[in-house]
């Protein structure tokens, strides 16, 4: 470990700080953290008491002549009536307090590794649901760059890799070092300072061969994060397109892909963990060559005294301990710093944790025109604007269906509209009144319900998709029933088995691709909004199960004004009203019939 190496480790501690990481945790966390700490410091001196005992009670037990001395050290310093009346006697006594000592300082170590790991588990979920909080809190824009995979794997593994190499290293090394400074001084104390330049030799080989290796350790390590987005990145996008998958008879190329990246983990996982051996190796062979040269010195050249038995003893016990103690602050040490990757990491992330002032007591009401003027929208990194100066006015309880050829603008605009994209510039009027959308603004989005053109369903009951999000006690079954009907899925269910409580399969997989685009529309109308917004709802339909959703579409839109993206010109034969857009900007406004006679249906 050299200046720079020490000084990374202080400024990733630093950088903690900086952010402000603490402020994640709760106060419980925060109070446990100074509980763990002083139950670090307690743990270290039980140890090198244990440890520091052994000397004395084997001095007793190999030296007959003590007896007398603990009698008299008792009577005269204790004033204790404690009187041993032979050496197996005092001999008992002795072990049973090492047993004591012993049993005492485990049993606490027990106890302090289960409060470790539990709180290292809470900090864990902690921060995995802080992170998810995060991320799905996000302005929508913030998705167009960011993969599946990367934020499932920042949201389960890097928490997990921020704590298992920060926190516990550094608890490690806290109780490791303090307990290896202790049995330094005991070797120096009891054997002189032969011991302790030849231990002094050992860490300075020690260090030498941490500073050669932790290159190849870092190079390896960061091969295997790699490898490992990669092996993530497989998996998801395996499944997510399994059905194309198995129809183009492209399951080897999957396969083969994540076998690729599986290999290459494993690879640079075996080589960074044989790397990470060789100093644990190189402890336990130095520091048995320590004890033998010192039983053979003492045995060659020295006259045995009375404690050299004890003492040899003790020199075994130290070096016993030495050897895990060395090891644990090795690899905690190198632990600390991989864990620079997932702080940094997870220290952007939080810096993402921007609170958004939401007027919680605005109400936006919406009694006759919504009105866009010069509405311009580019995204971030790109000059070209995707809307042009957009003007469009949308009157209450109207059917307004908007075409155009791809990359015209549509989804772009209705983005806008449903206040998941922010506008460029341009201003926007609700009745009159300048009205900025909020990427938050709760009390617009309750106005609106929403159909994709891909309805996705989640992995649980008909019920639970409909009411998507809401808690089983506070599911309006009268509603429910209301939008089943509504949506004309009432002959449907009624064949099911288990009715409004039947299984969908995860994205609904065991349902037909209309039986899912009506569960999005009973999705989209339980919540009794005044708008309706259908982003191309029927164009990977069939032509009878599109008209089927059309009348469906059509039934649901009494008092409710209602926007259709539209991509089959049969969509929006029964609008009020057609906008048509081209390259971002408004072609014309028209009617259905006027749109329709130009085209061969």
């Amino acid at each position: 470990m050299n200046k720079s190496d020490i000084k990374a480790i202080v400024n990733l501690i630093t950088k903690m700080f900086q952010y402000k990481i603490l402020e994640i945790f709760e106060r419980k966390h925060k109070i446990k953290m100074i509980f763990i700490f002083l139950f670090l410091f307690l743990v270290s001196v039980l140890e090198l008491l244990s440890i520091g005992s052994i000397l004395p009670i084997f001095t007793i037990i190999f030296d007959q002549q003590y007896v007398s001395k603990v009698n008299s050290f008792f009577e005269t310093n204790i004033s204790a009536k404690i009187i041993f009346k032979d050496h197996d006697n005092l001999i008992f006594f002795s072990l049973m307090t090492l047993f004591f000592l012993f049993t005492i300082k485990n049993l606490i170590l027990l106890v302090f590794n289960w409060v470790q790991q539990k709180f290292s588990k809470d900090l864990i979920d902690h921060l995995s649901i802080s992170l998810f909080k995060i991320f799905i809190n996000q302005p929508y824009e913030y998705y167009f760059n960011a993969k599946s995979s990367n934020l499932v794997r920042n949201i389960n593994a890097e928490p997990a890799g921020l704590i298992k190499n920060l926190f516990i290293p550094f608890c490690i090394m806290i109780m490791e070092g303090f307990i290896l400074l202790g049995l330094i001084v005991f070797l120096i104390l009891v054997y002189g300072s032969n011991v302790g330049i030849a231990l002094f030799v050992i860490l300075l080989i020690i260090i030498i061969t941490l500073y050669f290796t932790r290159n190849i350790i870092k190079k390896w390590g960061g091969i295997r994060f790699a490898f490992e987005t990669k092996r993530i990145k497989s998996i998801t996008q395996s499944f997510d397109n399994i059905k194309d998958i198995i129809i183009k008879k492209k399951i080897n190329f999957f396969f083969s892909e994540f076998k690729k990246n599986t290999k290459s983990v494993t690879e640079a996982s075996m080589f960074g963990g044989f790397y990470k051996t060789l100093p644990k190796l190189l402890i336990e062979q130095l520091i048995i060559i320590l004890f033998i040269l010192y039983f053979f010195f003492y045995y060659n050249f020295q006259s045995l005294d009375d404690n050299f038995f004890s003492k040899l003893i003790f020199l075994g016990a130290i070096l016993i301990r030495l050897i895990p103690g060395l090891i644990r602050i090795s690899t905690s040490y190198q632990a600390i710093k991989f864990a620079s990757t997932p702080a940094e990491k997870i220290y952007q992330f939080f810096s993402l944790n921007k609170k958004i002032e939401i007027d919680k007591n605005r109400k936006i009401e919406f009694n006759k025109l919504i009105e866009f003027k010069n509405l311009n929208y580019k995204f971030k990194g790109y000059n070209e604007k995707v809307l042009n100066s957009l003007n469009i006015k949308i009157e209450k309880n109207q059917i307004i269906g908007v075409v155009g050829k791809t990359g015209s603008g549509k989804t772009t605009f209705l983005d806008i509209f449903l206040g998941l994209l922010k506008p460029t510039d341009g201003k926007i009027f609700i009745d009159g009144k300048d009205f900025t959308f909020d990427l938050n603004q709760s009390g617009w989005h309750q106005k609106i319900g929403y159909v994709a053109q891909n309805v996705t369903l989640i992995d649980d009951s008909i019920k639970n998709n409909i009411a998507l999000g809401t808690i089983e006690s506070e599911i309006d079954k009268d509603q429910i029933n209301k939008v089943i009907k509504g949506a004309n899925l009432e002959e449907y269910i009624k064949e099911l088995p288990d009715g409004i409580e039947t299984m969908v399969g995860e994205k609904g997989i065991k349902l037909s691709g209309g039986q899912i685009q009506r569960i999005g529309i009973a999705r989209a109308i339980y919540s009794n909004p005044e708008i309706l917004c259908f982003d191309e709802a029927t164009s990977s339909l069939d032509y009878e199960t599109e008209n089927e959703i059309l009348k469906t579409i059509l039934s649901v839109k009494k008092n409710k004004t209602v926007i259709i993206i539209a991509h089959r010109l049969k969509t929006i034969e029964s609008c009020d009203q057609i906008i048509e857009l081209e390259s971002g900007k408004v072609k014309r406004v028209t009617t259905p019939e006027e749109i329709l006679k130009n085209y061969v249906r």
